[in-house]
């Protein structure tokens, strides 16, 4: 959905760049946070200036104080975990013209990568979205698929993860989730949906839907013919996915130099 014209866009980005220019948490950064991660923000909330600046504040302060030390061993160009696809955006949108994400635990060997490793890994992602898709849509819809989920990937994901994990998707990116669709999820993730849900903003929480295996209620929300075949959809994930995105997320290193000095 579109929120202004692009002359009003233009100008409250032109207002946003120069309230954020001496401002006390964000103007440090100020050399990192280009037009297009800026527009990403304004559109996210609407080009509500003081909603804006306030979710750029968050992101900071989370991004380069509390959890700092948590995501400075890690750099794009070199997570190798991008090369698994792990997380991808579909090409296509939703019948309502949402954006879908989709994260596969299926990617994830734990006897090789922590699930620290997959927590920046998803936020490389996010911040490139930001950069790429939000600035013209935020509205997201995310699917996670929970096929071959262990012993193993539970044994990592402690309370630390889970908190962590919520407050880097939902505190400081400036999206607005629609909905969170779970499939594939077995016995093993029943505490972890509970905890997860219970952290959850309420908006978020009523939008969540576990689906198990049935693949066809998962469809009564998503379009067969926007998912891969792995989903129950009738793309290639070649046709089902958007590449160019994860190859754009390899070459911003220096983001993260400045973000995590």
């Amino acid at each position: 959905m579109d929120y202004a014209p692009e002359e009003r866009k233009d100008k409250k980005l032109a207002q946003l760049k120069s309230q954020i220019q001496d401002h006390e948490t964000i103007g440090p950064y100020i050399d990192i946070l280009d037009d297009s991660f800026l527009s990403g923000f304004l559109h996210g909330k609407k080009y509500d200036l003081d909603a804006t600046i306030t979710c750029l504040e968050n992101y900071i302060r989370i991004r380069t104080v509390k959890y700092r030390k948590h995501m400075q061993p890690y750099r794009p160009s070199s997570e190798v975990m991008l090369d698994t696809l792990l997380i991808r955006f579909l090409k296509n949108k939703d019948q309502h013209g949402r954006i879908v994400a989709v994260l596969q635990y299926e990617s994830w060997d734990p006897a090789v990568q922590t699930a620290q490793q997959v927590l920046a890994t998803t936020m490389f992602v996010a911040d490139e979205a930001i950069r790429s898709l939000f600035p013209n849509c935020a509205d997201i819809v995310s699917i996670i698929d929970c096929k071959s989920f262990s012993f193993a990937h539970l044994r990592q994901i402690n309370f630390n993860i889970m908190v962590q994990t919520i407050e880097l998707c939902f505190k400081c990116v400036p999206s607005r989730p629609k909905a969170l669709h779970m499939v594939n999820e077995n016995k093993l993730l029943a505490g972890i949906i509970k905890i997860v849900r219970s952290l959850l903003p309420n908006k978020i929480r009523d939008r969540y839907h576990c689906h198990s295996y049935n693949l066809d209620s998962l469809h009564e929300h998503v379009p067969r013919s926007i998912l891969p075949e792995s989903l129950g959809g009738v793309l290639t994930d070649e046709e089902a996915y958007d590449h160019e995105l994860i190859a754009n997320v390899k070459k911003n290193d220096k983001f993260y130099d400045k973000i995590v000095q």
